[in-house]
């Protein structure tokens, strides 16, 4: 429960600053952040927003210069359509744990 409320509330951050780093133009700093996201939704088993996230960060090792901003939003996109399910999660878990007490 512990690692997914993490990656539940430090992900928008992360999505933040992919942003922000293609924005500036900073792609060692987009292919960081990327890589550390590609990592944390690995852990979860979150394979296509890992695998968009690994593609950023390839892209970003290669200094690709086109537009990049679409592969961001779809990144953000999916994390957004993740949200529910693993809320759904965590309340199920939280839910047996109570029960478990009992």
């Amino acid at each position: 429960i512990e690692m997914i409320s993490m990656f539940l509330d430090d992900t928008p951050e992360r999505l933040s600053e992919l942003a922000a780093s293609w924005q500036r133009g900073n792609l060692v700093e987009l292919g960081r952040v990327a890589h550390i996201l590609a990592g944390s939704c690995g852990i979860l088993g979150l394979q296509e927003m890992r695998q968009r996230s690994l593609g950023l960060e390839e892209q970003s090792k290669l200094n690709v210069s086109g537009d990049l901003s679409g592969e961001i939003e779809a990144i953000a996109e999916n994390f957004k359509a993740t949200c529910a399910f693993l809320n759904e999660q965590v309340q199920h878990m939280r839910a047996k744990e109570g029960k478990a007490d009992r």
